[in-house]
């Protein structure tokens, strides 16, 4: 009886945990068909609202262009010597065909006007009475006559309104090879008849185009009558044919929806691919299914977990589990107590505690090593300090002695020192030459002429970024090994120059002593080799692996002879600002940290 009543108990609580089983698994997708739906109906409506403010932004770039145009001929009426210019050529007064000035002249007017407006592609005058007429095509700076075949004739000759739109068409008589559509302007009455036709590319259009969020599936479309004024698909061959005037409608798998009229003979309009609408809607749809099946597989685990009725074994662990988080971390639960999945868990939780221990213990000593840095660190800038410090008391007695010359070269120093304890690990290169400049009158006095320094940089390059004193090293080994103080015809360059799109060559050249052939070999052997025993060439070693660490092993540093004296050291780094240089820093130091390893500049 007794062990009947046990059995009966025992089918109870299977049947019970069953039963609470299928309830968890109704829950879960109950949630996952309501996510589903929830959120296929929310990224639908972004999608849509994205596209139509995408919409907007591409109405308010076409309604500025059309609306501003006028102000396009504002320059024709600011200066009376234009104003003539333009007047003589549309009443056919001015040979411009056989006058190279007449025609400087009018590209001067052309120019003036598309300063109006930067979106300007050309812009075409065309007047009856003239045989040839000419267009002003703004990336070429150049002023061209207009062929009878171009598109852009047919569009003047048809214009019979104040202001008319043309439809895209790419003018491969004027070099242009992207399509381009034009508002065409009449003329104030006293000038005569003719025209003005200003083109403007579509790609202009195009910003707002790429922001979609169904990118390569929607096309946003501007059409005056039967013609293209803007297609982001470039489907301008053909015309237009059904295309939505008013709202939004659902048609041949497409969701078409057009801007409310507006009283313009323009309509703006996108066209949505229905399946690609649908599949975008539905992106998070796969993980919140996977969700699912990960929480019914963890209901259907729990319930296999609690059904073997083995309460003791999981007191057992949640006793070990509290030991251990009493700071109890050497610990180990009894791994052979546990069979099946429990087993598994307690080998978890010894090896966790194991990794938990020794995390502990690695954090604590990263902590010593972390201060012992900083310390080092204070250390290095305390040394600096102090001699700058020391440097302008000497200075000032120095100076109140009346050597002002020594006391001159006395202030070069300790201002070399403050740039030495400067925070800043990058500057420009504008600000790396000033020092330079400084570290050269440290060594040659201003009233001897027995160095000349050349500073040959490409101006676009100085406010790029570089490692604060990277030069020095190399200056001051031509101090010590290649200058001539008897000499009065020592010269060194230096040459800063793009080495390709993405870096730059700093080149220091010199008419020193040179370097011997054996010893030039030593100190190339010393600089790649890759253990830091031996003081030789310790610098320019020091320096090249500076340089390759931050930028990377395709930057370095070379060193040789010229052919006739001297010595010719080249450095290759990045071409990046001050901002990319912290920005690369933090980088490497974020990567340094999970190694426990940071980056040296």
């Amino acid at each position: 009886m007794k062990l009947h009543f046990f059995g009966k108990k025992s089918m109870s609580l299977k049947r019970f945990y069953r039963y609470v089983l299928i309830t968890i698994l109704l829950v879960i997708l109950c949630f996952v068909l309501t996510a589903v739906c929830l959120t296929f109906i929310s990224q639908k409506n972004k999608i849509l609202t994205h596209t139509h403010s995408v919409l907007a932004n591409i109405a308010e770039e076409y309604q500025g262009i059309e609306k501003n145009f006028w102000t396009l001929y504002m320059p024709i009426f600011e200066n009376r010597d234009t104003y003539q210019k333009v007047y003589d050529y549309f009443s056919n007064q001015t040979d411009f065909e056989h006058s190279p000035i007449n025609r400087k002249e009018l590209h001067g007017v052309l120019h003036l006007m598309t300063n109006r407006d930067y979106r300007i592609a050309w812009i075409a005058f065309y007047s009856p009475l003239r045989e040839e007429n000419y267009v002003y095509v703004t990336s070429e700076d150049s002023l061209l006559k207009l062929d009878g075949e171009s598109p852009i004739w047919n569009d003047l000759k048809s214009k019979n309104r104040p202001m008319e739109l043309y439809g895209a068409k790419i003018a491969s008589d004027i070099g242009l090879t992207f399509p381009t559509f034009s508002v065409g302007g009449g003329l104030p009455s006293e000038m005569g008849s003719g025209a003005i036709l200003v083109g403007y590319p579509c790609s202009i259009f195009d910003q707002y185009a790429q922001a979609s969020l169904v990118k390569s599936q929607t096309r946003y479309v501007i059409t005056n009558k039967n013609r293209y004024i803007y297609d982001s698909l470039g489907f301008y061959s053909d015309s237009p044919s059904n295309v939505q005037n008013r709202g939004l409608r659902s048609i041949l798998g497409t969701l078409d929806y057009a801007l409310p009229p507006s009283g313009k003979h323009y309509v703006i309009s996108f066209h949505v691919d229905k399946v690609s609408l649908y599949l975008k809607s539905n992106q998070y749809t796969p993980f919140i299914v996977t969700g699912g099946l990960i929480l019914s597989l963890c209901a259907v685990f729990f319930y296999s977990l609690f059904s073997s009725r083995i309460f003791k074994q999981v007191q057992s662990i949640k006793s070990g589990l509290e030991k251990i988080g009493d700071n109890n971390l050497h610990y180990r639960l009894p791994e052979a107590a546990y069979s099946g999945e429990l087993g598994s868990i307690s080998r978890s939780i010894n090896k966790m505690s194991s990794k938990l221990e020794t995390l502990i213990e690695n954090e604590y000593l990263y902590q010593l090593r972390q201060k012992e840095a900083e310390l080092a660190e204070l250390q290095a800038k305390f040394d600096p300090h102090f001699l700058y410090n020391s440097l302008e008391i000497i200075r000032g007695r120095v100076y109140d002695s009346g050597d002002t010359e020594t006391a001159d070269v006395i202030k070069k120093l300790s201002q070399l020192f403050r740039s030495f304890i400067n925070k800043k690990r990058f500057v420009t290169i504008q600000d790396e030459l000033a020092f330079c400049s400084s570290y050269f009158s440290l060594f040659h006095s201003p009233s001897s002429d027995n160095l000349q320094v050349v500073y040959d940089v490409d101006s676009s390059l100085l406010f790029c970024g570089i490692i604060r004193n990277l030069l020095q090293p190399v200056i001051e080994n031509y101090f010590v090994h290649g200058f001539d103080p008897s000499s009065s015809q020592n010269h060194i360059i230096i040459r800063c120059a793009e080495n390709g799109p993405e870096y730059i060559k700093i080149t220091i050249i010199d008419d020193g002593f040179g370097i011997n052939a054996n010893r030039l070999e030593e100190i190339r052997a010393a600089m790649n080799a890759s253990d830091d025993s031996g003081k030789q060439s310790y610098g320019l070693k020091n320096l090249a692996r500076r340089i390759q660490l931050f930028y990377g092993p395709e930057c370095g540093l070379s060193i040789g002879n010229n052919q006739e004296r001297g010595v010719c050291v080249s450095l290759k780094i990045r071409r990046l600002s001050c901002e990319q240089h912290e920005s690369l820093f933090q980088e490497l130091s974020d990567v340094g940290a999970a190694h426990n390893q940071f980056p040296t500049i």
